[in-house]
């Protein structure tokens, strides 16, 4: 039997090379990536696959959303075709409730295209005032992606479990998306290869766990309960944090950015015992609330720390400094605090 395979395999190989592209196109991707490291005629042929990035940013181009639409339909033409290999695919526009119903049919085979050949990074931002863009399912069962980024879009009524495509991913950005909680983590589940992850939902999530993701060196959340065991992660922001557990190995942060929304404060997670954990840290950023305006930072290694305060306290912060690293102190605000040093 693997003779006969063999066999096959040889005949198929000396097929000419527009025939051979031709069998790549048929395939998944992949498969045809997999079929290109048989023998050196496949390897050949994939090689001689065109690449190509796609970058579309509406306003940047300066046309209607019709013309818009057109230019890109003609510029993704031959991936009708013929199989490529994408570096990169971006697509940037604002439709309205009417152009939304009208091309999001557009939006959808531009995906398709994309995904059905070997795209390794996609971006996809599209705004609308009252409609939201659904990522469809078959955007999931891309093998090939390594960065993804969304940007007010919503994710299908799936649960997006058990997503195997998705398992070489290392950067994932979900930003103003429309997601589950439970969405959300089967996809961040799905991404072990993750190296950074930046998750700012159009809500504050209830929860996130981050569980042996060795290669995870950042990360962005808007998250109330956080647990992370990472070993390599570096830097960690995050808003809304009311509690947050860490593995014994993941004490490896350098770079800790803490941003409290209005309707929480430092109250619900004591800014000094979260600051002891993280023996290593070299810069701290930290945002200011209005309902807190007195507090203590204490650390013996921090040799850069940011202090934001956008907004106005009813009266003045009082930030009492204990850092004896200390290098460079920066304010970005109106109101600047008052500060003790020791």
């Amino acid at each position: 039997m693997e003779s006969e395979c063999n066999a096959d395999m040889s005949y198929i190989s000396h097929l000419p090379d527009e025939i051979m592209q031709h069998i790549l196109f048929f395939l998944p991707i992949h498969d045809a990536a997999s079929t290109s490291i048989l023998s050196k005629t496949w390897l050949r042929v994939w090689n001689s696959l065109p690449v190509f990035t796609f970058t579309f940013d509406q306003q940047n181009l300066g046309l209607t959303v019709p013309e818009f639409v057109n230019r890109v339909n003609q510029s993704l033409s031959p991936l009708q075709s013929n199989k490529a290999v994408i570096k990169e695919f971006l697509v940037v526009m604002n439709l309205s409730i009417q152009e939304h119903k009208d091309f999001v049919s557009d939006i959808d085979n531009w995906i398709s295209w994309v995904v059905s050949n070997c795209v390794r990074k996609l971006t996809i931002r599209v705004s609308s005032l009252t409609q939201i863009y659904i990522i469809p399912e078959l955007f999931f069962t891309s093998r090939s992606l390594v960065v993804v980024k969304l940007h007010g879009c919503k994710l299908p009524e799936t649960t997006l479990e058990d997503l195997e495509e998705f398992k070489f991913v290392k950067e994932l950005t979900l930003y103003d998306v429309v997601a589950d909680d439970y969405q959300v983590q089967n996809l961040v589940d799905s991404c072990q290869s993750l190296e950074k992850l930046t998750l700012i939902l159009d809500h504050t999530m209830d929860f996130l766990e981050l569980d042996n993701f060795l290669m995870l060196h950042y990360v962005f959340v808007n998250v109330q309960m956080l647990t992370i065991d990472a070993i390599n992660l570096l830097t960690l922001k995050f808003t809304a944090l009311r509690e947050l557990h860490l593995s014994d190995s993941t004490n490896n942060i350098r770079t800790l950015l803490c941003g409290f929304l209005p309707r929480f404060t430092t109250q619900h997670i004591s800014l000094q015992e979260m600051l002891s954990t993280f023996t290593l840290l070299k810069e701290f950023h930290l945002h200011l609330g209005e309902s807190v305006n007195r507090f203590r930072i204490q650390h013996c290694n921090v040799k850069i720390l940011h202090l934001y305060g956008n907004d106005i306290p009813e009266s003045p912060w009082q930030v009492e400094i204990d850092m004896p690293s200390l290098c460079q102190l920066h304010f970005t605000g109106e109101v600047f605090p008052y500060s003790s040093y020791y």
